[in-house]
């Protein structure tokens, strides 16, 4: 609800001095309840879907871009670069608490991932092998661990090798060249990483 008294924006250029202000460099977020973050070993959404509290720790995440588009009360349109890990409904949230008039987010859509962009995609029908990206070529802008023989092993066994992965981080394990592992923390091993999936 906007609260009596209160004016919207009249033109762009106020949204783009608060965007460049509060949403732009290291960003301090809490994702949504609806979320798929871990809390307790459980999926938020699925604490919330239950009706349970969902207490989710704020995290640091780093928007590099964040401009607006198009801008007609209520509506604004973004285009925005971040880290993974980053809410745009968070955002969307946060930026509506700012102005004193709530926000939420109507559509969302990833225009690119890496280095590979919505512009490089094709139809299908038209879909040869020259149009198909390697898989290594598309994860090479993700953090990366290199894997030794055994350490591959071990975690393709689906056991645990020492490590750390940074919060809201992605990392990919590489071995021989290739990406093979998206990693994640253990949650019953202190200090160790786990398999999250074989590739």
């Amino acid at each position: 609800a906007v609260r009596a008294g209160w004016i919207p924006p009249e033109d762009a250029s106020t949204l783009h001095t608060l965007l460049r202000e509060r949403f732009l460099g290291k960003v301090e977020q809490v994702p949504p309840a609806f979320s798929a973050v871990s809390v307790g070993g459980t999926r938020a959404y699925r604490k919330a879907r239950r009706g349970e509290s969902v207490d989710i720790p704020s995290r640091m995440v780093d928007i590099t871009r964040c401009d607006v588009l198009e801008y007609d009360f209520p509506r604004v349109s973004l285009c925005i670069s971040c880290s993974a890990g980053t809410y745009i409904r968070t955002l969307a949230h946060d930026l509506g608490a700012s102005l004193r008039c709530g926000g939420y987010l109507s559509s969302l859509e990833r225009t690119k991932v890496g280095d590979w962009s919505v512009r490089d995609a094709c139809e299908l029908k038209n879909v040869a092998w020259g149009n198909i990206c390697p898989l290594k070529d598309i994860l090479a802008s993700f953090p990366r661990r290199d894997l030794t023989d055994d350490e591959c092993l071990t975690l393709s066994q689906g056991r645990v090798i020492p490590g750390e992965i940074p919060p809201s981080s992605i990392l990919i394990g590489w071995h021989a060249q290739l990406p093979v592992i998206i990693l994640e923390q253990s949650k019953k091993h202190e200090g160790c990483i786990k398999a999250k999936k074989v590739l």
